[in-house]
């Protein structure tokens, strides 16, 4: 399918003014000192999943829970096409039932010409998700899900995954750290396999505002930071391999 009036966005290039009012938006609606990661629901990873940057958490999105945005991935370090055009992905995140979360992304590709026959210039590709939180965190042991991402068609972006998470926390700290790791498998044949073997990662998370993750997606270590307003408001800066920039921002809503 060819795409021709969805907007080309550069990763690194339109995130400044954004970021300056976000920061103003926490400035206005900063919360009162609060035990960080107690009603703190972990904003998605690059893709629209509730995750870190490109690696799932085993946390879903509450009942009753919608999520939706974009994020933008340099063509350094994107799954499909890298080196020839970059990423943007546009997603909406759906939490049901007490332990179920499902997602619809659609990622356009600016640079990737589906043929040289055809007037225009990008593809559109779409795809699924789901993740089931199978155990509960208890006082020692981590909450474990399992999760599938992109998993039907083409699967440019597909991950077939068990994960565990954990929350490390004080009552009397503004400041908490939450910790995952998992194993993704290639049983199912696809375009790309994101999650292939053992991968990880974890964020400090302050006051329920801002968040410093760093992850390990089976390839390559990434890093970003997370800056949440109101409560709903995200938006996310990474670097992928630490040098390529990438992020998007996310609208969090309960009903």
């Amino acid at each position: 399918m060819i795409a021709r009036h969805l907007p080309t966005l550069r990763p690194g290039t339109r995130f400044a003014g954004a970021a300056a009012a976000l920061a103003l938006g926490l400035l206005l609606g900063l919360p009162a000192p609060v035990r960080a990661g107690d009603g703190y629901v972990v904003p998605s990873d690059l893709r629209g999943m509730t995750g870190l940057i490109n690696t799932p958490t085993a946390d879903v999105l509450p009942n009753g829970t919608v999520r939706f945005g974009f994020s933008l991935v340099d063509k350094q370090w994107a799954y499909h096409a890298r080196g020839r055009t970059d990423n943007n992905h546009y997603f909406l995140s759906v939490g049901f039932l007490p332990r179920v979360e499902v997602s619809v992304l659609a990622s356009y590709f600016p640079h990737d010409k589906l043929s040289i026959f055809l007037e225009g210039e990008g593809t559109v590709d779409r795809g699924g998700s789901g993740r089931i939180l199978l155990l509960d965190e208890g006082h020692t042991r981590p909450a474990v899900a399992v999760g599938i991402d992109d998993a039907r068609g083409t699967r440019r972006f597909h991950a077939l995954y068990v994960v565990g998470s954990k929350w490390l926390r004080r009552p009397d700290l503004p400041v908490a750290a939450h910790f995952s790791a998992g194993y993704g498998s290639t049983a199912l044949r696809a375009k790309n396999h994101i999650l292939d073997g053992v991968f990880g990662g974890g964020e400090v998370v302050v006051r329920n505002t801002v968040s410093v993750a760093l992850d390990y997606d089976t390839e390559k270590w990434n890093t970003s930071i997370r800056l949440i307003a109101f409560h709903r408001l995200a938006a996310h800066f990474a670097f992928l391999h630490l040098e390529a920039p990438a992020g998007g921002f996310t609208w969090t809503q309960s009903f």
